[in-house]
């Protein structure tokens, strides 16, 4: 991924390894701007923009867990869903920096805040989540496209402001 992690306007290249680092490299000259090292191999980076307005890199690893970078590899906040993180996406639509979608190897797809907490699990089958692509309908409604080892799953929700339930 690409982001300016420095405020000089020129973009960095932002990348996670096997060896449990997220790397930010000049992409003028390669040389490395800050590294991070996390608790398990990187399997995906998203960046999004955080509800006080700033970028942050999020890095799933093989072990489960989530992790908020700021601009210079700090980390913000991390927690751990339990499971290998196999795909991830980010749909800002909605209040509060909008929700995060994570498949992991297990199968199940949650639904989390940009803060981590998580608002909805469902169960795939029991193959590993190896894609998804979020996109809308006329009418505004989510549409939540998971491709798992066999088949791409179609769900479709509307777009809401997510908070705790009274009975949680």
């Amino acid at each position: 991924v690409f982001l300016d992690t420095d405020g000089d306007g020129a973009k960095e290249i932002v990348f996670g390894t096997a060896s449990n680092q997220v790397i930010a490299l000049d992409a003028a000259d390669g040389r490395t701007k800050w590294m991070t090292r996390v608790g398990d191999a990187i399997t995906a980076l998203k960046i999004i923009g955080s509800p006080a307005g700033r970028e942050e890199t999020l890095a799933a690893t093989e072990a489960g867990e989530l992790y908020a970078l700021d601009r210079g590899g700090r980390i913000l906040r991390w927690t751990s869903f339990g499971g290998g993180i196999s795909a991830m996406e980010h749909d800002a639509a909605g209040p509060d920096g909008g929700q995060i979608f994570l498949g992991l190897a297990d199968g199940r797809l949650v639904m989390c805040h940009s803060s981590f907490s998580p608002k909805a699990m469902m169960k795939t089958g029991g193959e590993p989540v190896r894609g998804i692509q979020i996109s809308r309908e006329e009418d505004n409604r989510r549409i939540i496209r998971v491709v798992t080892e066999r088949r791409v799953l179609r769900l479709s929700c509307p777009v809401y402001a997510l908070r705790p339930s009274r009975h949680h």
